[in-house]
């Protein structure tokens, strides 16, 4: 059998070790369930064939992160929409696609230097632990959207490692402050998306080396007031051309005239 699927169920509340027998698959779905745990000996049997475990939008509370490495041909992880807490320490050199949401708060080590896909959107996540990112080389794309990164985005908060992601989407963080080195190691003409966010002043020091590798920045829906703070930005055409969103007033950046802000090199020289 190919797949299993468990969808609107909300009587069933456990898979209990030994439910499927020697029944194995390759495709495992559980939504929109009252599915809280999952007991290790009802995922193991499928360990050689299973591709993709999919549970979302269920009641889940417990979820075996240990037994996680045995499954050699797993590519995909998905685990959004429930009641999980933690996303504990595990590894896998097969999974390339990892979404956990919508209530982790703990996060361990992970060992998914094969990772592509990584979305931790709508999560209470202030912060990741250091070295979270350092097996994930080759990881293209990152979400962390309306999670709690904010206020302050400290340096080595987002310490990637490799040459490969070219996508980081950290909108609706709360995020005011942005510190030099506080995003690093994605590649040159990514995509960062900053937008509704806090942001009000667009400081060179840590915002020059981001303009000088990234393809753009979205920082649309920011109170970005268009002062001589911004003139090293406006003044740069090449720079200006990858900043998106719009001042306080209403202006869109792209509008903004380099004239007005000549004056600023004086005092920001």
């Amino acid at each position: 059998m190919a797949s299993f699927r468990l969808i609107h169920n909300d009587r069933v509340q456990q898979l209990p070790g030994g439910v499927f027998s020697d029944v194995t698959f390759e495709d495992i779905r559980i939504s929109f369930t009252s599915v809280q745990s999952v007991h290790p000996e009802a995922l193991l049997p499928s360990k050689d064939r299973l591709r993709n475990l999919d549970i979302n939008n269920s009641k889940l509370r417990e979820f075996p992160y240990d037994i996680i490495a045995q499954f050699s041909n797993l590519t995909d992880l998905f685990l959004d929409a429930t009641e999980l807490t933690a996303l504990s320490s595990f590894q896998s050199s097969s999974l390339e696609a990892l979404v956990v949401g919508d209530h982790i708060n703990y996060l361990g080590n992970l060992s998914l230097p094969n990772l592509k896909h990584l979305l931790l959107g709508f999560n209470p996540i202030s912060k990741f632990p250091p070295g979270f990112f350092s097996s994930m080389e080759n990881l293209q794309h990152f979400r962390a959207y309306y999670c709690s990164l904010g206020p302050t985005l400290t340096k080595g908060s987002l310490e990637f490692r490799g040459s490969s992601l070219y996508d980081i989407d950290i909108q609706g963080n709360s995020i005011s402050n942005v510190e030099f080195d506080a995003i690093t190691g994605f590649r040159e003409s990514a995509w960062i998306d900053l937008s509704e966010n806090e942001i009000s002043v667009l400081r060179e020091e840590p915002f020059r080396p981001i303009l000088e590798k990234i393809r753009e920045i979205d920082l649309n829906d920011n109170p970005v007031v268009c002062d001589c703070t911004m003139a090293w930005i406006v003044l740069n055409p090449e720079f200006l051309a990858k900043v998106k969103g719009s001042c306080t007033d209403g202006t869109d950046f792209q509008d903004l005239d380099p004239i007005d802000f000549q004056n600023c090199l004086d005092r920001f020289p």
